[in-house]
């Protein structure tokens, strides 16, 4: 059992495998730092993932994968999202990409880095926090992040959301409010 502080929130996390600590990583609290809630998955509800598996999943990434997604639904108490989007810095400004599954998130911000280097900062691959901070959407780094492995302990106002979609040629164009909170809120998961 440890304590991991994501969106400003103090979560105690009752593991049964190192796996769920070594993602949590750097994430963990060594002060003092009082626990808003506990997650704590059973083994049958490891096993029922188990036994739906249609990939090579292990009983410690089940577990994983489980306490994400039951830290995620109640971080909503604590006006915390998870934002299906990879979410980046660039010179001082916070963006995030989001799109479906293979739209090339990874990929994107992959090619900012190479691009720009140290000037890029992700915050999360794959599945960063959205809170609503003093009237501000900070983005904020999870240790759940994708298979790369991209995530950063920090947190940013939100600055832009590009929503990606793959076609022939590339282009960029704004959205109304209406297409963007219908786009956000697909992204949106609990």
């Amino acid at each position: 059992m440890f304590t991991i502080k994501v969106a400003d929130v103090c979560v105690e996390i009752d593991n049964r495998y190192g796996f769920v600590e070594d993602v949590c990583r750097d994430y963990i609290v060594k002060e003092e730092c009082t626990p808003a809630f506990r997650v704590q998955i059973t083994s049958d509800e490891v096993h029922r993932m188990l036994s739906g598996a249609t990939w090579n999943l292990t009983a410690p990434m089940a577990e994983s994968y489980l306490i994400n997604r039951a830290l995620c639904r109640k971080m909503a108490e604590y006006d915390a999202y998870l934002f299906h989007s990879a979410v980046i810095t660039y010179k001082g400004k916070c963006i995030a990409f989001s799109g479906k599954r293979g739209t090339g998130k990874s990929t994107h911000i992959g090619l900012w880095k190479d691009k720009f280097g140290k000037e890029v900062t992700v915050i999360n691959g794959d599945k960063p926090l959205l809170a609503l901070r003093d009237g501000k959407l900070i983005a904020y780094g999870t240790p759940w992040c994708g298979k790369e492995g991209w995530q950063t302990n920090t947190c940013a106002p939100l600055d832009a959301v590009v929503f990606l979609e793959q076609a022939k040629t590339n282009a960029i164009t704004p959205i109304d409010k209406e297409t963007f909170t219908h786009k956000i809120s697909e992204q949106i998961l609990l």
